[in-house]
């Protein structure tokens, strides 16, 4: 089962793909399922299907409001190379706090704090 609002495999952005898997402050085992997304595909935005990897540097959608793993309903944009905050913590997974960032592109976490 998948601990997001919509399911199993469903919409991400932009047509690109990210691998999910469990990793660090860089990629690893790439195509493996993170632990979060519980061996299938996360409801994100915007119509193309993305896998997330944890502690890849992947950039964001064009901005939707989604709900993440913990029901908090955050903004999520579309990514560039320089973060801007948007100045708001948001839960993330397994308790993590990950700042939500307009225009940036940051790691995501597996029960670690991201800047």
């Amino acid at each position: 089962m998948v601990p997001w609002r919509h399911g199993a495999t469903v919409p991400w952005c932009h047509d690109a793909t990210v691998p999910v898997c469990h990793g660090a402050m860089a990629p690893r085992r790439l195509g493996a399922m993170a632990p979060w997304c519980h061996g299938a595909f996360v409801p994100w935005c915007h119509g193309a299907t993305v896998r997330r990897c944890l502690g890849a540097m992947t950039p964001r959608c064009v901005c939707a409001t989604v709900t993440r793993y913990h029901g908090a309903t955050v903004p999520v944009c579309h990514g560039t190379m320089a973060p801007r905050r948007l100045g708001a913590m948001a839960p993330w997974c397994h308790g993590a706090l990950v700042p939500r960032c307009l225009g940036a592109t940051v790691p995501w976490c597996l029960g670690d704090l991201v800047p």
